[in-house]
């Protein structure tokens, strides 16, 4: 056995765990609390989640995949290209209960962002202006 390989069993505990949203460094605390002498670094424990989201994604983009989890979860989803491009400029998507909701009660409406996560640099959410017969900057 080469030091910098995972074991089969390692890989299954990575899967199990991975699958149960567990943190990275847990799942290496986990690793070496099983085995004394185990030489795996945080980069194998890595490498082997991106290897798992690839397997689950297959062939799709990210996009494309996460495109495909919006459909089969029935969210509403829309996306703006460029004229002339595949590049898809924006998204939107919401859960389908928070559709309903915001039929049923119009004039209210929350927007959830998450906070400097965007690898892009780009704004997350963009500045949103609504109402009815009158705008309302949110």
């Amino acid at each position: 056995m080469l030091a910098g390989r995972l074991k089969e069993d390692d890989k299954k505990i990575i899967r199990d765990l991975t699958k149960s949203k567990v943190h990275p460094r847990n799942i290496l605390i986990n690793l070496k609390s099983k085995r004394q002498h185990c030489m795996t670094n945080i980069k194998q424990v890595y490498n082997e989640r991106q290897q798992i989201w690839k397997s689950n994604r297959g062939d799709k983009t990210a996009l494309q995949f996460l495109i495909s989890k919006l459909e089969e979860h029935n969210y509403v989803y829309f996306s703006r290209t460029q004229s002339e491009s595949t590049t898809i400029d924006d998204i939107f998507w919401a859960h389908p209960t928070s559709v309903e909701l915001f039929n049923n009660f119009p004039t209210v409406l929350a927007m959830d962002s998450t906070y400097k996560t965007n690898m892009y640099k780009m704004p997350i959410v963009a500045p949103f202006f609504g109402g009815q017969g009158y705008l309302i900057s949110v």
